[in-house]
């Protein structure tokens, strides 16, 4: 009879350049790293026991000191989470508990600068290069030549107004790895990746599954106004197979009305603006046993749950290892593909 192989969870923490990993692993009672697809940065959290008081001394976290972590499983390659900023150090008792919070945008001051800007007769690409570069970082990844007649940035960060600009042409963006890293993609093209796995019912330990029809509506318009007509002229998306029969105008993060310089400006929004709706219909939230390859922008395929089957961009995951739970994640994720009613 074969022995069954028990996967042992693995994490590795470096600490300002010094891996720490032996040092904390008496101490750890959680290392929590929460990926996400877009905006928001990512998050570690390490919590940890402190029965002699070292956290209060000379182990005490700096502020802004750099950390990473890998994590997976014992003798299997760990998947890199990047790196991170120590942003917040909570302490409390009895008994003793430190948690170090830590973010992926970091804390630097080219990050938390506000600045008001006008961008004239350019393109959304050599925007986010010019952002990018104030910030720090490369861009990875690919962004199409689109033009952009006049856009202002209103005393907002660099990051905050790349984040706003993106997804108003569709597109998702990431700031990672210490602010060394812009990742841009656009959010159709990642629905056409491969799955990294199938998922059944039996593979979640929880799930919950949520269809709206409110906000999905069958168009989407931006306006614009046409300088040789003088008339102010309407773009219009159109929606797949959806039961709302709605009309809505294109809205940014604040709930107001976009408004365009030229025609394909207008249409650019508008496909951006009705995509995203039509994504955001159907919603699926799962805990599993840990896999490191559910990540933030991959493609998870569900099967074994009927009208709900299909492909799923995973928006958000949480990858938790501690004494009692062990490895276990948790993930959004956004259906961008109907599958069939086994």
């Amino acid at each position: 009879m074969e022995k069954m192989t028990v996967l042992q969870p693995s994490f590795r923490i470096v600490y300002s350049g010094r891996d720490v990993t032996a040092d904390l692993s008496a101490y750890v009672t959680e290392v929590r790293y929460t990926d996400r697809l877009t905006g928001q940065s990512d998050e570690l959290d390490v919590t940890l026991g402190d029965d002699d008081g070292r956290w209060l001394g000379a182990w005490y976290p700096d502020k802004g000191a750099e950390m990473s972590l890998e994590y997976g499983y014992a003798h299997q390659r760990l998947v890199s989470a990047g790196g991170f900023d120590v942003d917040e150090v909570e302490i409390s008792g009895p008994p003793s508990v430190v948690r170090i919070r830590a973010l992926s945008t970091g804390i630097t001051r080219q990050v938390r600068t506000r600045r008001g800007k006008a961008y004239e007769n350019t393109t959304l690409k050599a925007i986010v290069a010019q952002a990018a570069k104030r910030i720090g970082a490369k861009v990875s990844g690919e962004i199409d030549e689109i033009a952009i007649d006049r856009v202002t940035q209103y005393q907002e960060t660099d990051w905050a107004f790349v984040v706003r600009l993106c997804r108003e042409y569709g597109y998702t963006a990431k700031l990672c790895d210490n602010n060394r890293t812009l990742v841009a993609a656009r959010a159709g093209s990642l629905a056409e990746q491969s799955p990294v796995r199938t998922l059944y019912p039996s593979d979640l330990t929880s799930w919950r599954y949520a269809d709206k029809v409110t906000d999905v509506p069958s168009k989407t318009s931006v306006r614009y106004h046409n300088p040789d007509t003088k008339e102010v002229v309407e773009q219009q998306a159109q929606a797949g197979d959806v039961a709302s029969q709605d009309t809505v105008t294109a809205q940014d993060e604040n709930k107001q009305h976009v408004r365009a310089r030229s025609a394909a400006q207008a249409k650019a929004i508008a496909e951006a603006e009705q995509q995203r709706r039509e994504q955001d219909k159907v919603a699926l939230n799962g805990t599993l046993p840990g896999d490191p390859k559910i990540v933030a922008g991959a493609i998870i395929d569900i099967h074994g749950l009927r009208r709900l089957n299909g492909l799923y961009l995973v928006t958000q995951a949480t990858h938790s290892i501690g004494r009692s739970g062990g490895y276990v994640t948790e993930f959004e994720a956004k259906r961008v593909k109907e599958g069939g009613d086994e």
